[in-house]
């Protein structure tokens, strides 16, 4: 069973790490550096995760599950295909931040499996929920009933993923604005489609 102090304590600490890597880069952060900043001594942090990497990990893997519980919630609350695909861009300091710590995970994949695992099981959820609210809009009438959803599902991740990279290099030159007329673009685009077109 599985102790929910102990989890949450596990989530507070990687919450942490995700701000100190957007910041420092994976390779800037220490253990030290970590319990520094939650006020704990490292052999607390210790307690928690076996070692730095199983800490980068279980971080990564938090911060992508906490980026799809707010589309997900933001589906269950009844928002429209832009409301919802709004919450996956750098919209706010945290979404910035959790983007930053997934580029520089992104970069070590090459040379670690467990986060090259990880970086694959993100891009295909993301991927599979795009899919299901592209049909759930197709099913209410709100998209054509052509479209292929799987492709455009594809396009999304490839404008969102893009739209982060320009953000986190110059976020002063992407305001919130900028970016959601990004995304809206390409709904309005996906509502004009036509196969026959093609």
């Amino acid at each position: 069973m599985i102790n929910s102090r102990h989890e949450a304590r596990r989530r507070e600490i990687a919450d942490i790490v995700c701000g100190l890597v957007a910041d420092l880069g994976i390779e800037g952060v220490t253990i030290r550096d970590i319990a520094r900043e939650a006020g704990y001594s490292t052999t607390i942090i210790s307690h928690y995760f076996r070692n730095k990497k199983d800490l980068l990990v279980f971080t990564v893997k938090e911060s992508r599950l906490r980026s799809q519980r707010r589309v997900e919630e933001a589906a269950a609350a009844g928002g429209n295909l832009q409301t919802c695909l709004e919450e996956f861009l750098p919209l706010d300091r945290l979404r910035l931040a959790e983007w930053r710590t997934w580029f520089g995970f992104w970069g070590s994949a090459k040379n670690d499996p467990d986060i090259a695992a990880e970086r694959l099981t993100a891009q295909q959820e993301s991927h599979h929920l795009i899919v299901n609210l592209l049909e759930t809009e197709r099913a209410r009438g709100k998209l054509p009933k052509s479209l292929d959803c799987e492709y455009h599902a594809t396009r999304l991740q490839a404008v969102i993923n893009g739209l982060a990279g320009l953000v986190t290099m110059d976020p002063d030159a992407w305001s919130p604005r900028r970016l959601r007329s990004m995304v809206a673009w390409e709904v309005r685009m996906m509502r004009k489609y036509n196969a026959d077109d093609e």
